[in-house]
């Protein structure tokens, strides 16, 4: 699969449901974060942006970052689901930021 034979689209701070959100961490493995629930609420609230990467309603990936919004930003998570690894999805949450 190349990502020219899927359709992504890339969205900047949209909303993300809990859910969806916890199912995709949980997709690679990171459960440190998925346990409380609470806490999945405020990763994207404690962030400068984000930008999410969409296969139709599916979420296949994510970068976050945080920031003093003046000088300095820090990538927090960047994440692709497995099952669209590899395929240039990660480059261009790179890009997009």
């Amino acid at each position: 699969m190349t990502q020219q034979n899927i359709a992504i689209s890339y969205l900047k701070n949209t909303s993300i449901d809990t859910k969806t959100l916890t199912d995709l961490y949980d997709s690679v493995g990171w459960s440190a974060y998925t346990d409380e629930p609470d806490n999945m609420n405020r990763l994207l609230e404690g962030s400068a942006f984000y930008i999410s990467a969409w296969k139709d309603d599916c979420l296949v990936g994510l970068i976050r970052a945080v920031s003093d919004t003046v000088s300095i930003v820090y990538i927090q998570d960047i994440l692709v689901h497995p099952d669209y690894q590899r395929i240039g999805i990660g480059r261009q949450l790179m890009t997009s930021l």
